[in-house]
């Protein structure tokens, strides 16, 4: 879902996309590849483990200035099984990846744009989500709807304390 998210985005003459995942060797061919498809975007490959607070600090402070859209669209889906034969580890890395690490890349991107006052518009944040979050009637879900929707909620929570975002979209 990732390639065709930024894919879209250089179909409409995106100037610069930055792709972000922990896999540096498949960032680094899929950007090729697109560049390859869309010459008049720059690809920007970078490798980053949302879960970790320095790589996203390091990942902002890499790119100069601010995006003007952020798209979120990692993920974590501890094996299903009944919920008492889950894996409490597998089951909380759920919460990290999906709550914490969503968490960080957001406030991260927010911290960064509201260090760079000369920009004339504010961010977009978005989000993508899972049905599973707005419904819990799955056989053996998993942390996935838990952790998922209550990311969805943080999301609606940021627009009450700082003005400065122009939309959160949840999709």
């Amino acid at each position: 879902m990732g390639i065709a998210i930024c894919r879209s985005f250089a179909v409409f003459k995106a100037a610069q996309d930055v792709m972000v995942g922990r896999n540096e060797a498949l960032l680094q061919t899929t950007a090729a590849e697109l560049a390859v498809e869309h010459p008049e975007t720059k690809f920007t490959p970078i490798a980053a483990d949302i879960f970790s607070e320095a790589n996203i600090e390091r990942l902002y402070s890499s790119l100069g200035a601010s995006p003007a859209v952020l798209v979120k669209n990692a993920g974590y889906m501890p094996v299903p099984k009944p919920f008492i034969d889950m894996n409490l580890d597998d089951w909380w890395a759920g919460f990290q990846i999906n709550v914490y690490g969503s968490v960080n890349v957001t406030l991260t991107y927010l911290r960064h744009r509201a260090a760079q006052p000369f920009l004339n518009s504010p961010g977009v944040v978005i989000t993508l989500n899972t049905i599973a979050a707005y419904g819990y009637d799955l056989p053996n879900p998993s942390s996935l709807p838990f952790s998922r929707h209550l990311n969805s909620q943080v999301l609606l929570f940021i627009p009450f304390h700082w003005r400065r975002v122009v939309g959160l979209a949840n999709v």
